[in-house]
């Protein structure tokens, strides 16, 4: 899901979105939020970002299966 804008993010939680969905590349949603806004209101559905050491070992082990990160 990337994080930009605030209208779809809003309703997209409202509706059970998983603010801590891992994307392709090991990244959680608030890694991709561009304003503090849409930062802000992800932490009120208790995102998490992932740290960047985190994400890049998610990123080498899929690599290393072999999978094709597309975010």
């Amino acid at each position: 899901m990337r994080c930009w804008r605030l209208d779809v993010v809003a309703e997209l939680l409202a509706h059970g979105a998983n603010a801590n969905a891992l994307g392709c590349k090991g990244a959680k949603p608030l890694n991709y939020a561009r304003t503090p806004v849409v930062a802000q209101l992800l932490r009120e559905y208790e995102a998490r970002g992932t740290p960047p050491s985190e994400a890049a070992r998610r990123l080498g082990n899929a690599a290393a299966r072999g999978d094709e990160p597309s975010d």
